[in-house]
């Protein structure tokens, strides 16, 4: 069953695709940020629009310097924790495999090092256990509450029906953790025939171990058709495919929806130290 706000949303995203409401939840949000007010987001766009260009050019001219992460011969040179006590937890394998890492090829940058951590085959953090939920390490909107999943589906089909109802389009989910948000979005979409027959599912996780729970989650079944790409499923009563995929890059082309949710929180990031000299990767030398 649909959730009150749901049948809501619905309505008014009907309204809007109907041609009877003239602006669009992303017209309305640009206006929202970029319309005044004191928020700090127009505050720093006023502020960088006063910008001169050759300051402008100066504030994005950023100079990577990596040679001050090593020493001559190779040894690495003393940081910050240098004489701060070790932590006496017990060393994980992972860290064995960083070790070695930084004795042969030098310091990690941090996104390097997060990206070993969250995602190394054997030892990465998403790799081997289901994290997610209540019985995980953390929980996310769509394990909440189904309204989430759904109002997405609302916004899909209106998005659908402004890019002309095309007869097939990619739904594609990036991060689906353990494919809650997507179950809801299913459950709302057959509400909308024409778009549920349009749509194939794309998940992009790079976790083959969550790739089996999501499948369950959605309760998928094997395609009979044997010329299907390799991690093809389809849904119950014949409904939409579904393709997993570890990598964004293999997702076709054409017509697609995109869907995230808090897939940026967990992806590696760049870390940089101002000095006098330029600005330089912040490094990880010893583990």
């Amino acid at each position: 069953m649909w959730s009150a706000w749901t049948r809501r949303w619905a309505a008014q995203a009907a309204r809007a695709a109907g041609g009877r409401c003239g602006t669009t939840p992303t017209a309305a949000l640009t206006r929202g940020v970029s319309g005044g007010g004191d928020s700090k987001v127009a505050q720093q766009a006023r502020k960088w629009q006063q910008q001169k260009p050759e300051d402008k050019a100066k504030l994005l001219s950023v100079l990577v310097d990596r040679s001050a992460l090593k020493q001559p011969g190779g040894a690495l040179q003393a940081n910050a924790t240098e004489g701060l006590p070790r932590d006496k937890s017990e060393e994980t394998p992972l860290v064995h495999v960083m070790r070695s890492m930084v004795e042969v090829k030098g310091p990690l940058t941090v996104a390097e090092f997060m990206t070993r951590a969250l995602s190394h085959p054997d030892h990465g953090y998403y790799m081997k256990k289901d994290v997610f939920g209540s019985q995980g390490d953390f929980t996310t909107a769509p394990e909440i509450s189904q309204m989430f999943g759904e109002l997405i589906a609302v916004w899909c089909v209106a998005t659908w029906q402004q890019m002309g109802a095309p007869g097939h389009v990619k739904v594609v989910e990036m991060g689906p953790g353990r494919g809650s948000l997507m179950s809801d979005f299913l459950r709302a979409a057959k509400s909308f025939p024409p778009f549920y027959k349009a749509i194939e599912i794309h998940m992009v996780d790079v976790s083959p171990a969550m790739h089996k729970i999501q499948q369950d989650t959605l309760k998928c079944e094997p395609v009979d058709d044997k010329t299907a790409p390799d991690n093809t499923m389809r849904l119950p009563d014949n409904g939409p495919t579904v393709r997993w995929h570890t990598d964004f890059a293999n997702v076709p082309h054409g017509p697609s929806l995109m869907i995230a949710q808090e897939l940026f929180d967990a992806l590696p990031v760049h870390q940089f130290e101002y000095t006098d000299r330029c600005v330089q990767h912040v490094a990880c030398g010893r583990c």
